[in-house]
């Protein structure tokens, strides 16, 4: 059993694995790239010599009898939401790689004074932190992401996007991490990409896909929970490897027909190469 100290302890080498990794230039593709980020409207002010007339708000000045000009400031931060997969086809490996990549995505958002936020879910919500900034608050997330012992057995994709629509506002930028083994929500996508930029970060694990060569071997479904035998004969074998494949270009193709960002990641394999690429494919974009 995990114990707190354990918990504090998972908690600080992952922000110190984090802040190191900030030193990297996935920090500088992060913000270059982020869509959103520029300026909003701040006040009016009566027109005085030397203002920009394109800064003249016609309505307020209409209204006043007098020229106003609307001052702009900075955007404020922007809120990153993390959907996260917790049912149980996230095998420990995809959860490892889940939480590595909740960890850093958060150390980049917090470091650039952003808001970040995480519903986790299964067939339900398991969990939901609202967005907040700052590193305690980052802590606060991890650690709750590290306690959480899922009690829905199945998957639900179309609740966290649902769920992101419903609460977040504001537009806000959703990284949904998952092995997307589940049917496809087309109509809660759609709806929550309409209001939010959505990135998918899908989760593979190698070792559900290193079928041995020949052989009987037992599997099992960890949502459903069947389990039955499968003779490897060679052309079996071979049928699962290329339905494997499949289901990868079927699901790339769906985020495509969206213009929904999206990357595979490889448990096993440190995420920082896949993001930096998706960062600097969205910075071509």
């Amino acid at each position: 059993m995990t114990t707190p100290a354990d918990l504090r302890a998972l908690v600080r080498r992952l922000e110190l694995h984090s802040r190191r990794l900030l030193d990297t230039p996935l920090a500088g593709d992060y913000r270059s790239r982020m869509r959103g980020r520029g300026m909003e409207f701040a006040a009016l002010r009566p027109y005085e010599a030397g203002d920009d007339p394109r800064a003249i708000d016609p309505f307020a000045s209409a209204r006043s009898g007098r020229l106003h000009v609307r001052l702009q400031q900075e955007e404020r931060a922007r809120e990153i939401v993390l959907l996260a997969d917790l049912s149980q086809s996230c095998t420990p490996a995809k959860r490892e790689l889940l939480t590595e990549t909740v960890a850093l995505l958060g150390a980049v958002a917090v470091n650039h004074r952003d808001r970040v936020g995480l519903i986790a879910f299964s067939d339900r919500i398991e969990l939901l932190v609202p967005a907040s900034g700052g590193w305690p608050h980052l802590r606060r997330l991890l650690a709750e992401l590290l306690a959480c012992r899922p009690a829905g057995s199945g998957t639900d994709l179309a609740l966290p996007f649902a769920t992101a629509a419903r609460l977040q506002r504001r537009s806000s930028l959703c990284f949904v991490l998952s092995d997307f083994h589940a049917p496809w929500p087309a109509t809660a996508i759609d709806r929550c990409h309409l209001r939010h930029d959505l990135l998918a970060l899908v989760l593979r694990d190698p070792r559900e896909r290193d079928w041995p060569a020949g052989g009987i071997l037992r599997v099992g479904d960890a949502e459903a929970g069947r389990h039955g035998l499968l003779d490897l004969h060679s052309r079996q074998r071979r049928g699962i490897v290329t339905a494997w494949q499949e289901c990868d270009r079927t699901l790339a193709a769906r985020f495509s027909q969206r213009a929904i960002d999206h990357v595979f990641l490889q448990s096993g394999t440190p995420p920082l190469a896949a993001l930096r690429e998706l960062f600097q494919r969205r910075r071509r974009t």
